[in-house]
């Protein structure tokens, strides 16, 4: 199973790589609304490769069959699944006991010590923020709601998903999934090998933290003035040079 997971996230980063393209593309000859198109298909395969990550996740930290059915028991969102995989890598990399009964966020952590507290802290609230962030787009986009978003029962708005669409750009949707694959990265290391996870962890979550700054939003029209201005001389000089 894991190859198999393993080649459906290389065909995934392959499509995201492409989507990159055509957005920068799009930036290029100014068109706003091709450009809006790709990033939400960019926004939504991000959502689509966090999925595959978490299940290629469990077959690369060699679950046992035992482990998998309490990680995916009562997990009924991605979100959750990911919170359960937290779970249990910092369970298994502190011999911590595990079962259906204290498999919770608050058990795991209280018999964490203090530093390892903290940094768990630090992931879950990653995932409660930033990973929670992607999953709530992915399904939006995937149910058609590009532009106007509702809640599960579609009778009523769900402006905090709306805004965030709205908002939408390509470096904020590039700042996502950098993020995701950092955050990807403390778990595999906490799960498969205990202390790079603490020699790495103040080097990774900087790295998080200065994502915003550099996929900014004045960062992101910089970028996009560079490239359309490169365009335009490159067209003029090919106009003087015929």
């Amino acid at each position: 199973m894991y190859s198999k997971h393993s080649k459906n996230l290389k065909e995934l980063s392959a499509t995201i790589k492409n989507t990159e393209k055509a957005i920068k593309q799009a930036l290029k000859f100014e068109n706003d609304i091709e450009a809006k198109m790709h990033t939400n298909i960019h926004s939504f395969l991000i959502g689509a490769w966090m999925e595959v990550s978490f299940y290629k996740l469990i077959h690369e930290a060699q679950f046992s069959q035992d482990d998998r059915d309490l990680v995916l028991l009562n997990a009924n969102s991605l979100e959750q699944k990911w919170k359960h995989v937290l779970n249990w890598a910092f369970a298994k990399a502190f011999a911590i006991p595990i079962n259906g009964r204290n498999f919770s966020s608050l058990d795991i952590k209280s018999k964490l010590g203090r530093t390892n507290q903290v940094r768990y802290e630090d992931i879950l609230n990653f995932i409660n923020r930033d990973i929670n962030e992607i999953i709530l787009i992915r399904n939006k986009i995937a149910h058609g709601q590009w532009y106007y978003t509702f809640n599960t029962n579609v009778d009523s708005p769900e402006v905090r998903v709306q805004q965030l669409i709205h908002s939408n750009n390509y470096f904020k949707s590039k700042e996502r999934l950098e993020k995701a694959k950092l955050i990807i990265e403390m778990i595999i290391k906490i799960s498969t090998s205990p202390r790079t996870f603490e020699r790495d962890f103040d080097t990774v979550y900087a790295k998080i933290e200065t994502l915003p700054q550099k996929y900014s939003r004045e960062s992101y029209e910089k970028n996009v003035e560079i490239m359309v201005n490169k365009f335009k001389r490159a067209e003029e000089w090919k106009q003087r040079n015929r």
